[in-house]
């Protein structure tokens, strides 16, 4: 199943609605999941030839308001594209590890190097949920981190609530962040996923929140109606 024929199937199943912004979204990823498939059919003969590793395809970066549908776009990419060495996580959780790798490799030449050689070992292809920046020791080691694991290979997906352009906009040595906003732009296809529709809203308001006799069957539309604006919801 590509792409499209995900997000299609999860449309029905789960009930959810579909916007053009939605839509556009899906084509991109579908030209991203058709790419990483020629990929790996490329890096398949050059391995045979044993030659370089072909370049990867250019990653996207979906930016929009909350409820929007990002993470459930990104999620209908992550289930399908067919990479092994991939991840999906949020960036906060992603660059708390760093921070902790990079206290291990305390000591080395360059250890930012090293991580990011490292990180490339691991995975080819990174999801983001929530890129942002809000925190001065992101900022001031964000563009090198990027650039050197573009430098070995890694390509991402990213869901934002901010236009790159407006990441980090008070922040403390923010001239540090701009040339990794710079370098988003140049390595990803930037696409504005905000409909002006805020589905997680949408579901919240056609649910019945309150419930009495406080009794089971309560408990049990409660559990429903928890469920079904969890599902709906985009996640950033």
């Amino acid at each position: 199943m590509n792409v499209t024929e995900f997000y299609e199937h999860e449309l029905k199943q789960r009930g959810y609605q579909s916007d053009e912004a939605q839509r556009r979204a899906v084509e991109r990823l579908q030209q991203c999941y058709d790419e990483w498939v020629a990929y790996k059919g490329r890096r398949n003969s050059t391995l045979k030839k044993l030659l370089v590793h072909p370049e990867v395809p250019k990653g996207v970066y979906m930016w929009g308001g909350v409820g929007r549908g990002k993470s459930f776009l990104m999620d209908s990419f992550y289930s399908c594209v067919p990479v092994v060495r991939k991840t999906r996580l949020h960036f906060h959780e992603f660059m708390r590890e760093v921070h902790r790798e990079l206290e291990e490799l305390r000591g080395r030449a360059d250890p930012l190097d090293e991580l990011a050689k490292r990180i490339a070992r691991r995975f080819r292809l990174i999801c983001f949920d929530e890129f942002h920046v809000n925190d001065v020791a992101d900022a001031m080691i964000l563009h090198r981190l990027l650039q050197q694991l573009f430098e070995n290979g890694v390509q991402f997906v990213m869901t934002s609530n901010y236009r790159p352009d407006l990441l980090y906009p008070d922040g403390l040595h923010r001239d540090r962040v701009l040339p990794a906003i710079a370098l988003l732009q140049q390595k990803l296809d930037v696409l504005n996923v905000d409909a002006g529709i805020d589905y997680r809203k949408r579901a919240l308001e056609q649910v019945q929140a309150y419930h009495t006799p406080l009794n089971r069957e309560a408990s049990a539309a409660l559990r429903d109606a928890f469920v079904s604006i969890a599902g709906t919801a985009d996640g950033s």
